[in-house]
């Protein structure tokens, strides 16, 4: 008997047995261990594959190791071929990292802490793998990819690498297609943010005075869209989250309660401002007048943006509701 359908090979005879007990060495008996031998190994795996399975092999919670990487739709895959889910953080970038997919996953992310070079690591498996980008506290970090296998000339739909976002904080994504000997390049774009925004704010209940010689910011105390909650309707400032490119369009209906003065609006974005004079003379008492203004300018995160208003007039002078709102666009980046 060979094995017992349990994986145990049980022997017919014990020699030792046999010799306390007189019996002599039996060709019959020989023959019926040595077959039983003979039919164990015959159901055993060869290691040099001339003895294949017959049926599924549980493995009963064990490894197999020193697995080599498949290369047929058949063949078993390694554990480093198989992708990832999880994300593998590859960490601070510095001024220079390299990105192993093949070592650590197929989906990775690091953090932007300077200008750096990102190398691609050749990976032996063809596939898409992905890599977030994260800029750090500062923001504004460029990437110079590199790699034995990328050319600038394979970004899909982009006749070079594209600028990342530079808000502070803000992940781009960026999907890579190993063909088994090149990198093909696909940028996903900003995460959490568009390029392209508006922030709407208008002034709706009571008018708002500013007395004679006051320098003061212009209060729309309402807002219809902002999207990432920079404006501030208490005082009529907008913080930005992101560098870029912004125009602030105003229209103001300025009641002049006395005339005989200077008035001064204007725009400021971060340490820049136009500002715009109007005379009123003595006859425009209790007019209104209807300004409608615009100004371009790049600023950082971190600036501030609003519309001011210096009355130099003799007297008090009313800002309106209902007709007179701020609208800041973001126009892009700007590198």
């Amino acid at each position: 008997m060979a094995f017992n359908g349990s994986g145990t090979f049980n022997r017919l005879y014990s020699w030792a047995t046999d010799a306390l007990n007189g019996l002599f060495i039996s060709s019959t008996r020989m023959d019926n261990e040595m077959n039983g031998m003979a039919a164990g190994l015959t159901n055993c795996l060869t290691r040099d594959g001339q003895s294949p399975p017959s049926a599924n092999i549980p493995m009963n919670g064990k490894k197999i190791t020193g697995l080599a990487n498949g290369t047929a739709t058949t063949d078993a895959a390694a554990f480093g071929q198989v992708p990832n889910s999880a994300s593998f953080n590859a960490g601070n970038s510095g001024v220079a990292i390299n990105i192993d997919f093949q070592a650590n996953g197929s989906y990775q992310q690091v953090t932007l802490t300077g200008n750096a070079t990102i190398t691609l690591i050749s990976p032996t498996t063809s596939g898409y793998y992905t890599l977030r980008l994260i800029q750090d506290g500062v923001g504004s970090r460029v990437v110079s990819w590199a790699g034995a296998a990328y050319s600038a000339l394979r970004w899909v739909k982009a006749a070079t690498a594209p600028l990342l976002t530079k808000g502070a904080g803000l992940v781009d994504v960026v999907q890579f297609y190993w063909d088994g000997t090149q990198w093909f390049q696909f940028f996903l774009g900003t995460v959490g943010r568009q390029a392209n925004y508006v922030i709407r704010a208008q002034r709706i209940t009571t008018a708002q005075t500013i007395v004679t010689t006051a320098n003061q910011s212009i209060v729309f105390n309402n807002t219809d869209n902002d999207p990432y909650s920079e404006y501030n309707a208490a005082n009529g400032v907008i913080t930005l989250k992101q560098s870029g490119l912004y125009r602030i369009d105003i229209q103001l209906s300025i009641q002049i309660n006395t005339g005989n003065g200077y008035i001064y609006p204007s725009i400021n974005i971060g340490s820049s401002s136009i500002s715009n004079q109007y005379f009123m003379p003595t006859v425009m008492a209790g007019n209104i007048v209807g300004l409608t203004y615009t100004f371009t300018n790049v600023a950082v995160a971190g600036d501030t943006l609003l519309a001011g208003i210096n009355n130099q007039t003799t007297g008090s002078i009313l800002i309106n509701p209902g007709t007179n709102f701020m609208q800041m666009t973001r126009l892009g980046d700007y590198a």
